[in-house]
């Protein structure tokens, strides 16, 4: 399989154009001239792996965006992962956003078109301030929320590393916030106005309230999902960088644009009042002979219930139309986000909107819970894809994300929660899922937007992300790689004959591919690196382990003959004498090689369940609890159980993990008559020294080095800070105290 045909490569070759007509440089703007002259280009070098990929990025000159950072780790990772097909595509896929759809961007030193600004943004002078970044979806010249958001992920982790990249991010941050200031109910959007790019016709007439203009808006299908990914690309943004430059007014007035949005589509269909009918601010209708592209009745959509703690979506991040118009997936990735955005206004000193935020996300997430999750007749509990809030409900789930299936990914629930295993049983099955399709090539998650001989390899991708088992990713990854004869990722394949695909330049979905093998590489590197180097790290930590505890007993036996030895120094010898003493990272790493005994550990917590029968005290633990107990309610037994069915599911990496689940299981009884420390949990212990220069050498660390650590609430209505225990004294008022202790940050 050395090359596709030549008119494949053709289409790809509009990722590179002839230098006069290419788009320029992003922080150069956009080429003067509109017309795009593609240019076939030798797809050469080809992959070293069996299927000979092709290289898929233009030419340097065509690239819309560069960073230096994300070449070096094209490079790391072609040198060291073993599959080159699979690295190859990570070549090609990894800076293909940056490659291809940086349309425009502007670092914020610039001064726009003032009169341009004004037309767009109802006559605010600060409309389009500061950097800027337009994000195209690949083959189409919009911007979506959704897609710019994941486009951008991959990067998100690099952006306090480097400063192109940051700005990158933070343009688009802040070229969101001036699209849903304008239109917060619209999912599309045309290019801004300063950038003097041309705005695009999607050929379609649609009616649609509230009204927006075309020529600021691509379409306007109103997907909870859209505003939920404007606040995750904030959020991701913050985690990463710890930066809060994205908080300006625009961003405080697309803010309360969306939660607008959230109130006027909790409402219900019919009045809870006098249960008369009430129109949807948002009404949404096409010309179209398919019906997943118009909503029913009036552009209303099928009648929701009151009272839900639900948010409406018209549409899913498919682009099609809800059935049940309570749209979970989107729901759940709303209150995560909520939440999180909630954490960062607190940190900015917005105490109120803060707690808004948490209340509102709080209350999505309890709706959720009581009207999203229903009985499945085999599986148990399961999360619905769709509800109305009068019983009725959707059990399938589709590829594009938000899904049922990146629940874990979107930080809804943990991967091994009971539920969210049900759900993934049900999804992931073609008797459970109508739109898991599989064929003769290939076998995955699709949905109504393509068709019913069409699985997504998002999908996959999404499967491997929120799974914790080697063969399982593995499989998928091949099966991905499979799919992606043209060293790019497609938006969907023909489970009969994967070379029959929808759309052979989809930048999301070759972010979602870079996503998850930046993701596998930090989870599980001996996947994509090979066995090979975990043996090394064993070996080499084996070494280093024999090196120091031979040279701990050389200083024990040179030091038994030293008569004079000091008090300190003594007390150095009789800390090494339980052990010598290793670098934090040595024995973490050292804990995480020790491999996973599966059967032994299974035996092991049948005995402790039999053990803990015969505890007389077990009930007062949970719900017997005595009045006053300070400690959380605990069901050891359950919780056994739960514990017993994670090590068969085989989440657990190696035994350290497992032990340590033990550990702190049978800690959270706080029984001081109940104890059970697992071998290697106890082989190292953890100590803190008092500066770094202690910590530099073994020989430098004396017992008067250690130091622990307690909290401290210096006023009531402050959080607790953290003190060292010797500042104790000093902060009690001594009056022979030298300094004034500070807390440690």
């Amino acid at each position: 399989m050395r090359a596709p045909s030549s008119a494949a490569l053709l289409v790809l070759a509009s990722l590179c154009i002839d230098q006069p007509f290419c788009f320029a440089q992003a922080q150069h703007g956009p080429a003067k001239d509109p017309k795009i002259k593609a240019k076939y280009r030798d797809a050469r070098p080809y992959s070293d792996g069996p299927m000979e990929l092709p290289f898929q990025r233009p030419s340097q000159h065509c690239r819309t965006f560069e960073s230096d950072l994300v070449e070096k780790i094209i490079k790391d990772f072609n040198e060291t992962m073993v599959d080159k097909d699979l690295a190859r595509i990570f070549n090609n896929a990894f800076p293909n956003t940056l490659d291809t759809t940086v349309r425009w961007h502007v670092d914020g030193t610039e001064t726009h078109d003032t009169y341009a600004q004004q037309i767009f943004s109802s006559g605010s002078a600060e409309a389009w301030k500061g950097a800027q970044s337009f994000i195209v979806t690949g083959d189409i010249n919009a911007e979506w929320l959704r897609d710019s958001t994941n486009q951008l992920a991959q990067y998100q982790r690099l952006a306090k590393k480097d400063k192109a990249i940051e700005n990158l991010i933070l343009g688009a941050i802040n070229t969101q916030a001036e699209y849903v200031i304008e239109s917060p109910y619209c999912n599309a959007f045309q290019p801004p106005p300063p950038s003097k790019l041309h705005p695009s016709d999607n050929g379609q007439g649609d009616n649609v309230h509230p009204a927006y203009q075309p020529s600021q808006v691509f379409e306007c299908k109103y997907e909870l999902d859209s505003l939920a990914h404007f606040l995750r690309l904030g959020n991701e943004f913050y985690d990463n960088t710890g930066s809060t430059e994205f908080l300006t007014p625009r961003w405080y007035h697309a803010l309360e644009s969306l939660l607008r949005v959230l109130d006027e589509q909790s409402q219900s269909t019919f009045s809870p009042k006098t249960g008369a009918f009430q129109r949807q601010e948002y009404r949404f209708q096409r010309s179209t002979n398919t019906g997943t592209e118009t909503l029913n009745l009036a552009g209303n959509g099928n009648p929701l219930n009151y009272g839900t703690g639900l948010i409406r979506s018209a549409f899913r991040p498919s682009d099609d139309a809800t059935t049940l118009g309570f749209f979970i997936p989107g729901n759940a990735m709303m209150a995560v986000e909520l939440k999180r955005a909630s954490h960062i206004l607190a940190a900015a000193g917005k105490p109120k909107l803060s707690e808004g935020l948490k209340a509102r996300g709080e209350s999505i997430e309890k709706g959720i819970w009581e009207h999203g999750v229903v009985q499945h007749a085999k599986l148990g509990y399961v999360f619905a894809f769709e509800v109305d809030g009068y019983g009725s409900s959707i059990l399938m789930d589709d590829a594009n994300v938000p899904s049922l299936l990146a629940l874990p990914y979107l930080g809804f629930v943990r991967p091994e929660e009971r539920t969210y295993q049900n759900t993934r049983k049900m999804i992931l099955s073609k008797s459970g899922n109508p739109y898991y399709l599989t064929g003769s090539d290939f076998s995955g998650i699709g949905g109504p937007h393509i068709g019913l001989q069409n699985a997504w390899p998002m999908s996959l991708l999404v499967q491997a992300m929120t799974s914790n088992d080697d063969e399982e990713i593995m499989s998928l990854l091949e099966a991905v790689k499979r799919a992606s004869p043209l060293g790019l990722v497609h938006e969907s394949v023909n489970v009969e004959r994967v070379k029959d695909y929808t759309r052979s330049w989809f930048a999301w979905a070759n972010s979602v591919f870079a996503q998850t093998i930046l993701d596998v590489a930090e989870r599980k590197p001996h996947l994509l690196f090979g066995p090979g180097d975990l043996r090394r790290a064993r070996v080499a930590i084996a070494a280093e382990l024999a090196k120091m505890v031979s040279k701990a007993k050389l200083r024990r036996r040179v030091r038994s003959h030293n008569h004079g030895t000091s008090q300190a120094h003594r007390a150095q010898v009789g800390d090494e004498e339980a052990g010598p003493l290793f670098r934090t990272l040595f024995a973490f790493a050292f804990h995480h090689i020790i491999p996973l005994v599966k059967d032994e550990d299974a035996l092991q917590l049948a005995g402790l369940k039999v053990f803990l029968e015969f505890q007389s005290d077990l009930d007062y633990y949970g719900e017997q609890m005595p009045p006053g107990w300070i400690y959380p309610a605990v069901n050891l037994t359950s919780s056994l159980e739960e514990l017993t069915q994670k090590l068969e599911d085989d989440y657990f990496d190696n035994e350290y993990d497992f032990q340590l689940d033990l550990y702190k299981l049978i800690s959270s009884a706080y029984d001081g008559h109940l104890v059970y420390i697992p071998d290697i949990v106890g082989v190292f212990q953890f100590l803190r020294v008092k500066s770094i220069a202690d910590s530099s050498s073994n020989d430098s660390i004396q017992a008067g080095n250690l130091f622990s650590l307690m909290s401290v609430v210096q006023e009531d209505d402050e959080l607790p800070s953290v003190f060292a225990y010797d500042d104790l004294d000093a902060m009690q008022g001594e009056e022979d105290a030298e300094y004034t202790p500070s807390p440690i940050e």
